[in-house]
Order: structure tokens, then C-alpha cells, then sequence
């Protein structure tokens, strides 16, 4: 099948027109209609990871039930073994609503064994008459731990929650550590440290399919799938979360299959099968009716879906139909992630001022200031900066990579690097390679802007490396390096560049079914061509880019249409371009030709002064600004 027609096929299928006309219809629910009810037994508490891990309260263990034995199953690999001290590291973001329904949670307690001597206090006070911890002490230190947690305050958190598990341990009680070692794996990922929180998630998951507690084990496996995705491991995330939707359906838990299909779902949109992407939102919305936390997040992740696919109109609606849902759910986190994506889908459009005005309000929120003169009127917070939530660095950094985005598409380069060079500081202090990505994608396409092409190339490089098993961050980082390799001073490495990259490029888009990547592998083949004077196999290059564009138009006009303001632009830049080359090589019939069939008058004015410094000038914003779109 062509790639027309399959994401002619993704366009105009069943899902997408279904939910297409959900969103015409109003059919996405209210926040009237829908309960604060949270999942069981874990809640969202990273606020600018699509989905946070499971956190949990020991206290949940004595409800679990286990279910009769299934079908084997492989385990995830053995632990690796323990560092020693945990570095320094910023703080992790948790929502007010999260610390009251864990503290609610931890309130239901049940007798715990009798510790070893060796475990108990000192003091005598502090036991009971059979020499055992009092429990209500056990839930103070649980409360404090979680509390710390709240506050961002994950050293000392990991502090408290390492001495929890030696009373866990010492009394004998297995539920209660496994529960602890899941808390660790959410605080050390938290803070980057996916090593160790690699490791207490498998010692949790090993300690629950030993207890056989399958209600645990779905949140281990939800935590180690999520882990696994941040690190770009995206098969093995894939498989495990299909463990966990699996384990949930066997116990007709309608809340944790939900939990664990939305994972399910980010997991395949940056695998890039769209497919699979709507069918597992549409399921997830489905199960998840009485849930506005999740229902929220999946109509989120349908706003990034139709963004992708250039449906920019429903794109929008899904994602302020979205934030308004998890901001009445009091899920500011998520809300806060959801909104700073909308800005991008309006600076996307060309929108800018309201661009600006809503990354303004979301940087009120969390301590970033506007930069004057960029949003028109008083620009006020989307939430209360003193309502009690604690955000961590990378929600502040996830502000200024929007607006470096933004800056950078407004042409005010110089300005897009300095914000996005502090974002990049914050996200690696946060150690989230995707995020570090997309940052490091926007200041490659920053630095082309500038003439800085062994920047680009090195952003490039440094993106590739961490891309993983992810395809589209694969394939934009050949892009940047494609379009980088156009403007080394070095023929020699400029050629090694395309030789590498080049036909990797092209398989990846072909695979991905994706027609704008398509063409721009085309264009920057092209432009390196024209730079090596090639010009007839540069003809060649553009036309088939060209091509791509134009089947676009005849074959989905609809989609063509909607297409956005920095997208449209970057497709003139290529029809220039061409008719540039055209006159160069003589073809002036065929040059006055494309500029008739073209759909912008001053064609032929712009492709009459073959100075590319000049061409570019005449823009609004840079042709290379789409490579370094954020993620």
C-alpha cells in the first residue's frame, strides 16, 4: 500500500471519523459528568511525563486479592545491583489532591507481624506489650514519607522509605515491602535515577508475583513499561504493558485497564502506528467514564494524535477540552503538560499571540516570566502559584521549551537559544532523555538559523544517540543531520553525513507512513546536491519532493488545507527552490510551468533571486524551523 493511501486510510478511518464527530457533537463529557474517583492502587504524580508511575501506600496490600495461577509468563530480567549513595537531584512535582488520597490510603491499616529484637526501638515507649513497632507509628512514618515526597523533597523521602522497608522487612512483612520498593522505583525515577528505580521496580514486581498479588503487579508492570519508554526501550515497553492490560482484565478492574491501555497508547504514538493509537484511546476512554484523570489525559493524547496528522482544528479542541477536565479534577500537572502543548499547536498554526498568552499564563503558574511585549493584554496564572504545588524543574523547563519554540518560529533566534539553553539545563538535571530530545531538536534547528551547522550537527548526533527504539525522533534527528550536512565547511564530512543518514532517512518515513517527512528527506537531499553542483540529480531530488506535495493536495485536499502557518511556509521554501533550479538549468518552460500550478502569487519573485541569505530574510521564520519541532 502507498503512503497515500495509508494515511489517507488514518485520516478518513473509522476511529478518527468517530471521534471526530464526538468532538463536533460535543460528545467529549463534562466535567459535571464525571467522578473524582482515583485509580486503585495508584495515582499520577509526575506532572510532565505523559503518565506519571504508581505510587502506593503498604497499607494497600491486605485488600489485594490474588487470582488463580495463569499462563507462564516471562519475568523482566534480574535486578542489577544497588549503587551506594544517591546523588543530588531536583525535585519531583506532585499534585496537592495526590498527597490527601495517599495519606487516605495509608489510614487503612492492618496488623503487622512481630518485628526481630534487633529491629525494635530503643525507647520502650515506642513498643507494644509483644514488643512490636505500634502501627500507628508505622502509618506516621508512611504519612511523613509520602509528605516529603509531595514537597519534592525526594532525598529525604528515599531517606524514610529505606527506613520503612527495614521495618517491613524485619517484622516479616513481604506486602509492605513490596509496596516500599514500588515508592523507591517512583522516587529514584523521579529524579533521574533510572538505574535504581529500574531496580526496586523489578525487586517489587518479583516480591508481588511471589505473593501472587496480581493487583500489585499490574502497577509494577505499568511502572517499569513507563521507565522503559522514557529510556526509549519502546518494544520492551510495549510488551510490558501488555502484561499489565492483560493482568487487569483478568481482574475486571475497569480502572486499571484504563491506566494501563493510556500507556499503551503514548507507547505506540512514538512507535508511530497510528492505528493502534486511536483504537487504544477510544478503549480507554470507554473504560475510564468515571475517572476525569485519565478520560482527561486520552482526550489529551488525541489532541497530540490529530497535531501529528495535521489536524489542527481537532488538535485543539481535544487538548483545551482536556486541560479544562484535569484542571477541574484538580490534576494540574497533567493540565499544565496538556496546556503547553496547545501553545504549541497554536505557534504551530501561526497563532502567536495566543501562543504566548497561554505559555504565559502556564509560566505565571510555575515562576517563569514572560519576555516583555510577547502576549498582547494582562496575562494572568492558569493556576494559583500559592495553592500548594510543588513543581519540579523539569515542569519550568517544559515553559521555556515552548517558548524558545515559539521565539525560534518568530525568527528571534538569538532569544530561542538563550530559553532553550536554560531548559536543556533543567532537563538534564531531570534526566528524561525524550525531553532532553526534543530541546536538543529545536536548538539544532536554532543553530542552522544562525549558520552554526556544526551545532546542528552535533544536536543531531546527541538526539540520534538517544533515540532508542523510537522512529520519528530517529528520523528528525537524520533530518537535522541532512539538513546540517548542507552547510559543513567539510565536503568530506558533509558527504559522509548524507552517506550515513540519507537512505536510513528515507526508510524510516516510508515506514512511518508520515508524507511531510517524506518529501523534506527529498528537499534536503536536494539542497546538498545544489551545494555540491549535481544540479540535474538536485532537479531530480526537489521533484520528487514536489511530488509528495503535490499528491497532497490532489489526493487529500481537506488535510492540505488545514495544514499549518510554519508547515504551508515550508513548503513554499521548497517550490522556490525548484523553480530556482529550473532557471539555473535553462527549463524556464517548465519553471513558468510549476509557477502556474502553484498556489502562491509571488512564486516567481521569490525564485528570481537565487541568494538563499535573501530567500530567507523574506521569511517570517526560518525553513528549518520544522526539524526542530518540540516532541
Amino acid at each position: 500500500m502507498s503512503w497515500a493511501k495509508r494515511f489517507k486510510g488514518l485520516l478518513s478511518g473509522t476511529e478518527s471519523r468517530k471521534d471526530r464527530e464526538a468532538v463536533e457533537a460535543d460528545e467529549i463529557p463534562s466535567v459535571a459528568d464525571t467522578s473524582t474517583r482515583g485509580l486503585v492502587p495508584g495515582v499520577d504524580i509526575d506532572a510532565f511525563d505523559e503518565l506519571g508511575p504508581v505510587i502506593r501506600s503498604p497499607r494497600e496490600k491486605a485488600a489485594a486479592q490474588p487470582l488463580p495461577p495463569s499462563p507462564a509468563t516471562s519475568e523482566p530480567p534480574a535486578a542489577p545491583a544497588a549503587s551506594s549513595e544517591p546523588v543530588a537531584a531536583p525535585p519531583a512535582a506532585v499534585d496537592s489532591e495526590v498527597v490527601k488520597r495517599l495519606k487516605s490510603a495509608a489510614k487503612r491499616s492492618t496488623p503487622l507481624a512481630e518485628p526481630d529484637a534487633a529491629a525494635r526501638p530503643e525507647d520502650a515507649d515506642t513498643v507494644d506489650l509483644e514488643g512490636r513497632l505500634p502501627d500507628f507509628m508505622i502509618r506516621e512514618k508512611e504519612t511523613l514519607a509520602l509528605d516529603l515526597f509531595a514537597r519534592g523533597q525526594v532525598d529525604e523521602a528515599i531517606t524514610r522509605f529505606r527506613e520503612l522497608l527495614e521495618i517491613f522487612q524485619a517484622n516479616g512483612d513481604r506486602g509492605g515491602e513490596a509496596s516500599i520498593l514500588a515508592n523507591l522505583g517512583c522516587a529514584y525515577r523521579s529524579r533521574g535515577d533510572f538505574a535504581r528505580a529500574l531496580y526496586h521496580f523489578k525487586r517489587g514486581y518479583q516480591l508481588d508475583t511471589t505473593l501472587a498479588d496480581v493487583d500489585a503487579q499490574v502497577g509494577d508492570l505499568l511502572n517499569l513499561a513507563g521507565l522503559y519508554q522514557i529510556r526509549g526501550d519502546l518494544k520492551l515497553a510495549l510488551e510490558t504493558c501488555s502484561k499489565a492490560i492483560e493482568l487487569a482484565k483478568r481482574l475486571s478492574d475497569r480502572g486499571l485497564e484504563a491506566f494501563a491501555r493510556l500507556r499503551w497508547s503514548t507507547i505506540n504514538l512514538q512507535l508511530g502506528d497510528f492505528a493502534a493509537v486511536l483504537q487504544g484511546l477510544r478503549q480507554t476512554l470507554d473504560l475510564a467514564a468515571e475517572n476525569p484523570s485519565v478520560r482527561g489525559q486520552a482526550i489529551g493524547g488525541l489532541g497530540e494524535l490529530y497535531h501529528l496528522m495535521g489536524e489542527y482544528d481537532y488538535a485543539l479542541r481535544c487538548l483545551s477540552d482536556a486541560r479544562e477536565l484535569l484542571l477541574a479534577a484538580s490534576q494540574t500537572g497533567p493540565a499544565l503538560r496538556i496546556a503547553m502543548k496547545e501553545a504549541e499547536v497554536l505557534g504551530d498554526i501561526g497563532a502567536f499571540d495566543a501562543a504566548w498568552h497561554l505559555a504565559g499564563s502556564v509560566g505565571e503558574s510555575v515562576g517563569v516570566r514572560l519576555p516583555d511585549d510577547r502576549a498582547p493584554g494582562q496575562v494572568a496564572p492558569i493556576i494559583d502559584p500559592e495553592a500548594g504545588l510543588v513543581l519540579a524543574d523539569a515542569a519550568r523547563s517544559a515553559v521555556l521549551a515552548v517558548m524558545g519554540t515559539l521565539e525560534h518560529w518568530q525568527g528571534r533566534h538569538q532569544h530561542a537559544d538563550e530559553g532553550l539553553r536554560q531548559a536543556q539545563e533543567c532537563f538534564s538535571a531531570c534526566g528524561n532523555p525524550r525531553d532532553r530530545a526534543g530541546i536538543m531538536l529545536t536548538r539544532g534547528a536554532v543553530a542552522l538559523s544562525r549558520d552554526d551547522s556544526l551545532t546542528a550537527k552535533s544536536c543531531g548526533e546527541q538526539v540520534l544517540e538517544m533515540a532508542g527504539d523510537d522512529p520519528l525522533l530517529r528520523l528528525r534527528a537524520r533530518l537535522l543531520l541532512l539538513d546540517a550536512a548542507s552547510a559543513l565547511a567539510s565536503e568530506e564530512e558533509s558527504s559522509r553525513v548524507i552517506e550515513t543518514h540519507l537512505e536510513a532517512a528515507r526508510v524510516e518515513a516510508r515506514k512511518l507512513h508520515l508524507p511531510e517527512e517524506t518529501w523534506r528527506v527529498h528537499y534536503v537531499h536536494g539542497k546538498w546536491l545544489v551545494r555540491q553542483q549535481r544540479l540535474q540529480e538536485a532537479y531530480a531530488a526537489l521533484r520528487d519532493a514536489a511530488d509528495v506535495i503535490l499528491t497532497l493536495r490532489e489526493s487529500l485536499p481537506e488535510y492540505y488545507s488545514r495544514t499549518g502557518f510554519m508547515l504551508r511556509h515550508d513548503r513554499k521554501n521548497l517550490f522556490v527552490r525548484l523553480v530556482s533550479l529550473l532557471r539555473r538549468l535553462g527549463c524556464n518552460d517548465e519553471a513558468d510551468n510549476v509557477v502556474r500550478k502553484s498556489e502562491w502569487p509571488d512564486l516567481a519573485r521569490l525564485a528570481a533571486d537565487e541568494s538563499p541569505a535573501v530567500q530567507q530574510s523574506r521569511a517570517p521564520v526560518s525553513e528549518k524551523s520544522r526539524g526542530g519541532q518540540v516532541l
